[in-house]
């Protein structure tokens, strides 16, 4: 007589599911297995973000606005050049409220030193009111060049009427030591912030502003800002 087992099968989801427990104790049999394991794990942690470019970039960044057909000249013509390299200084700080207009008209003592001629220069370059006509700054700003430093400026300039408001903030100069001043002669690196304002006066947009000029000193004993050094 046949006796028949009436022991029932074990389901087959539960081989799935002692395998899977035994492969997860699998490194704990063997402190080099465990020491291993956790190393791997740790090695695809650091590493696959920047296999797959998926890491994150964590550095401050600043808002800038963009030029379109619509900016003021000043903006779209950047003007910054840099010439040597300028020493360690505070950098201008991001505009947060409208800057006031400049002063246009010159007076005897903003020629009296060459970082006085120097910051009065970039602030009125930097100046080009809404609906004013093409290169106003430039006009502006004569008063303050060497002829070779207008007709350098000139060369580089717009020729579209302006959108909005150009403005700038506070500038800082910074002296030169690559080339030495002479008693007529310095090399200063200047910037600052520009910043576009809308009609309502409120800022949609900024970006640094530098230039690196040759100040020189005419027989008159103004000092007037020169031709722009550019790198390279």
């Amino acid at each position: 007589m046949t006796t028949r087992s009436t022991t029932a099968k074990e389901p087959r989801q539960w081989h799935v599911r002692d395998r899977l427990s035994r492969a997860w104790r699998w490194p704990l049999y063997s402190r080099a297995r465990a020491i291993g394991t956790l190393a791997a794990a740790l090695a695809v942690v650091v590493i696959w973000p920047q296999v797959t470019g998926t890491s994150r970039d964590t550095s401050a960044s600043t808002t800038t606005g963009s030029a379109s057909a619509n900016t003021p000249a000043t903006w779209s013509s950047n003007l910054a050049t840099t010439g040597p390299h300028a020493p360690a200084a505070s950098a201008p700080a991001t505009v947060t409220k409208a800057p006031s207009p400049p002063v246009l008209t010159p007076l005897p003592a903003d020629y009296a030193k060459p970082e006085t001629v120097a910051a009065k220069y970039l602030q009125t370059w930097c100046y080009q009111p809404m609906g004013s006509a093409s290169n106003t700054n430039i006009t502006n700003s004569a008063a303050y060049l060497t002829a070779t430093g207008l007709a350098d400026d000139q060369s580089r300039a717009p020729t579209r009427p302006s959108a909005l408001t150009s403005i700038c903030g506070p500038v800082t100069v910074t002296p030169l030591g690559e080339q030495p001043s002479t008693p007529d002669r310095a090399l200063l690196a200047l910037s600052t912030h520009q910043v576009l304002l809308n009609p309502a006066g409120n800022i949609i947009g900024q970006q640094m502003l530098e230039q690196t000029r040759h100040i020189l000193r005419g027989p008159d004993g103004r000092w007037l800002v020169d031709v722009q050094v550019r790198a390279g």
